[in-house]
């Protein structure tokens, strides 16, 4: 496989999840208002879709907000979110201090910027960089593999770290994250609403005769469009 060629097709395909997010969030808002509406128009008779607006909002709101904080405070925000802690640059510590070289070295080695070093506690041997530019980048790696592999070892995984630095990858993949996270309330609000419709009677019927509990339809339309969009996340990560 060529790997510069698969990345090329990577970033261009960014423009195509965008879209649909932004399509699926809009299908699932006009959905949701037509539960409602529909089988229970007693209760919700509005002339402005409120619900779908809201939804909209909402989710659109945090995926913007989420993207704003990256932005901002670049991959010291993702680190610090996940528990990860700053290695200070004067540290004493021989482990620490010796990551510190790695990070350095590599960093000169690949003309880049000189990024944050974070240390998440966690057994498995892992690690990640996050940044939108190699200007607010971070490498984080978990304290397992600090612990456990030796240098050489540690400078292939910084490594490994810095051509996603280098490439641009952090950019595609906050970028897909934020939408992760604003979709992420459809998961939750619908998680909630199926808890609510427990105190709902489904077979109660409104005045037309038409039976059925909204707030669970609602609620398996918003949990339906989350697997889909996950499908779609994990289908593109593979790719990646």
């Amino acid at each position: 496989m060529n790997f510069w060629e698969a990345q090329r097709r990577a970033k261009s395909r960014t423009s195509l999840y965008v879209a649909i997010f932004v399509a699926l969030t809009l299908i699932v808002a006009a959905l949701s208002e037509w539960a409602f509406r529909t089988f229970s128009p007693e209760t919700y008779d509005s002339s402005v879709p409120i619900l779908g607006l809201l939804f909209i909002l909402v989710t659109f709101s945090v995926a913007g907000y989420q993207y704003l904080m990256f932005k901002s405070f670049g991959g010291g925000y993702v680190a610090e979110s996940m528990g990860a802690w700053r290695i200070d640059p004067k540290t004493n510590n021989p482990k620490e201090r010796q990551l510190l070289n790695i990070v350095e070295e590599m960093a000169l080695a690949a003309s880049l910027p000189i990024p944050a070093v974070y240390v998440l506690h966690a057994k498995p041997i892992n690690a990640f960089a996050a940044g939108l530019t190699s200007d607010n980048s971070a490498i984080t790696i978990t304290d397992g593999a600090l612990q456990t592999l030796h240098r050489d070892e540690i400078q292939g995984v910084i490594a490994h770290e810095f051509g996603h630095i280098y490439n641009g990858d952090m950019k595609i993949s906050l970028r897909l994250a934020a939408m992760v996270m604003g979709f992420f309330f459809v998961l939750y609000i619908g998680m909630r609403l199926l808890y609510l419709s427990g105190s709902i009677n489904p077979r109660e019927r409104n005045g037309d005769g038409r039976g059925g509990n909204p707030i669970a339809i609602a609620a398996i339309i918003f949990l339906f469009c989350w697997n889909f969009y996950m499908d779609i996340w994990f289908h593109f990560k593979g790719r990646c």
